[in-house]
């Protein structure tokens, strides 16, 4: 659920990124010349940003699901031994962490949607 929320932002973001470029574009063509330069350096700014953000949350869940794989298979491993216990709960902090910035960074996208 929260993954189709993510995706749901992004695409409704880039979507409206396009909408804008082509209203900059058609709006300095049709109407006035001189819009065209300051139009397409503001958006041109919104588009690294949202690139950059895109970018940001795309490493964080592929690390976050990396993370999630070696616990796994360290699972999957000899589990009475205690450097194998000792890697887990490292691993189980480190992902929780990572649950806790992923739920800090849903909210926020819930609040930007609204």
């Amino acid at each position: 659920m929260a993954e189709d929320l993510v995706k749901k932002f992004f695409m409704a973001a880039w979507a409206a990124v396009l909408v804008l470029w082509a209203g900059v574009i058609l709006g300095g063509l049709l109407i006035e010349p001189r819009i065209l330069g300051y139009g397409v350096m503001g958006i041109a700014w919104v588009t690294i940003n949202l690139a950059a953000f895109t970018l940001l949350v795309y490493v964080v869940v592929k690390f976050k699901e990396w993370v999630e794989q070696r616990m796994d298979n360290l699972a999957s491993r000899a589990p009475d031994t205690a450097e194998t216990d000792a890697e887990i709960r490292v691993l189980r902090t480190k992902v929780d962490s990572l649950e806790q910035k992923t739920d800090r960074i849903l909210a926020i996208l819930e609040n930007v949607a609204e």
